[in-house]
C-alpha cells in the first residue's frame, strides 16, 4: 500500500470531525442566542411586574382558577334519574370552570323526553337562566316539596339495603322537604326527625335492638343498625323476628288423635299513621317547642319551681311580659 492510500482516510475522518465541530458550535451558538432573548423577555416583565406593583392601589391580576378539560357530558336516558343528573351537571360545570350564563345552554341539548319539554315550555327569556330550567323540570316530573315529604316517610330498609345508605337518603329527602335554615336549632331538630323515622323504617328486629340502646343521634343509630346486620344474618332480619329466641319445639302428637285446631287467627293490625307527615316544618318547630313547655312546667310544679303554688305569680307575671 502507498503513502497517498494511506493518507485519504486519515484526510477524509479529519474532515468529518471538523465538520461534526462546526455543527455543534452553530448549535451553541443559536442556544446562546435564544437563552438571551428568552432572559430578555423575563427582565422586561420582571420590570413590568415592578412597575404595577409600585403604583398606589395597583394590585396583581388574580389568576384564572384551574379548570378540568375533556369531560364529555352525555345525554340524558330514559334510566337517568332527572334529579341526579342536574345535580351531576351541576358539579360538572363548577369544577370545568363554566360561566354561569353559559350553564342552560350547555343543559339544553343533554335533556330529553319530559325534562326536555319542560325547559322549552319556559320563555326565550327564561330558558337562558340555569335556576329557572332546573326548577321547571323539577316541578314537571314531580321533585316538588310535597313529594320529597311523602318520599320520607315511606322510605324502608330493603333488604338489599345499608343502614349508611339509608340514613344519608332520608337526610337528603328531609332536607329538600323542609329546607331548613342555618341556624344549630333547626339542625338538631332536622337530625332529631331523621332519627325517627330511620328508627321506624328498619325490620323489627334491628328496630327493636336500635331503640332499646337509646341512641343520641342518628350516628350512633347507624352504628348500632349495623352491628346487628353484622351479627344476625340477613334473611333472619328480612322475616322480622323479634329479639327473643324461639321457645321449645312441641313434642309431636300421638297417632289416633284428631288433627290440632289452635286459636283462630287474629287480623293483622293495620299500620299506624304517622301524625308527623302532614305537618310543615314550622309546625314540627311549634310542637317541639310547646311540648319542652309543658315539661319543663311539670318539672317546676315536681320541684317546688316553675309553675308551683309558690311562684305561680312570678311565673304568670314573667309569662305576661314575655308575651
Amino acid at each position: 500500500m502507498t503513502d497517498l492510500q494511506q493518507v485519504q482516510p486519515v484526510a477524509m475522518l479529519a474532515q468529518m470531525l471538523g465538520e461534526i465541530v462546526a455543527m455543534h458550535q452553530e448549535q451553541a451558538a443559536g442556544n446562546r442566542q435564544q437563552l438571551e432573548r428568552m432572559q430578555l423577555q423575563a427582565d422586561k416583565q420582571t420590570q413590568l411586574l415592578a412597575s404595577l406593583v409600585s403604583q398606589p392601589g395597583a394590585a396583581l391580576p388574580p389568576s384564572p382558577p384551574l379548570a378540568l378539560s375533556g369531560i364529555t357530558l352525555h345525554k340524558m336516558s330514559a334510566a337517568d334519574d332527572p334529579q341526579s343528573f342536574l345535580e351531576m351537571f351541576e358539579a360538572t360545570a363548577v369544577a370545568c370552570g363554566w360561566p354561569a350564563t353559559e350553564w342552560s345552554v350547555r343543559l339544553l341539548p343533554l335533556l330529553s323526553g319530559e325534562a326536555q319539554t319542560a325547559a322549552l315550555g319556559l320563555p326565550a327569556a327564561a330558558r337562558q337562566s340555569f335556576p329557572y330550567v332546573r326548577r321547571a323540570v323539577l316541578d314537571r316530573l314531580g321533585f316538588s316539596s310535597e313529594d320529597h315529604r311523602r318520599r320520607f316517610w315511606s322510605m324502608r330498609l330493603g333488604p338489599a339495603d345499608r343502614p349508611f345508605v339509608y340514613a344519608q337518603q332520608l337526610r337528603d329527602a328531609a332536607t329538600k322537604w323542609l329546607q331548613p335554615g342555618e341556624s344549630s336549632e333547626e339542625g338538631r331538630l332536622i337530625d332529631a326527625i331523621i332519627k325517627e323515622q330511620f328508627a321506624e323504617g328498619l325490620p323489627t328486629g334491628v328496630a327493636e335492638w336500635v331503640n332499646c340502646h337509646h341512641p343520641m343521634d342518628l350516628t350512633a343509630a347507624v352504628t348500632l343498625a349495623e352491628d346487628y346486620l353484622a351479627v344476625h344474618p340477613r334473611s333472619q332480619t328480612s322475616q322480622d323476628c323479634p329479639l327473643e329466641a324461639a321457645g321449645p319445639t312441641p313434642a309431636p302428637r300421638k297417632r289416633g288423635m284428631g288433627p290440632l285446631q289452635g286459636p283462630p287467627a287474629r287480623p293483622s293490625p293495620m299500620p299506624r299513621a304517622n301524625p308527623l307527615s302532614s305537618l310543615s316544618f314550622s309546625q314540627l318547630l311549634q310542637l317541639r317547642l310547646t311540648t319542652c313547655r309543658g315539661l319543663l312546667e311539670r318539672w317546676g310544679r315536681s320541684a317546688g319551681g316553675v309553675g308551683s303554688p309558690d311562684t305561680a305569680d312570678v311565673t304568670a307575671h314573667s309569662w305576661r311580659s314575655d308575651k
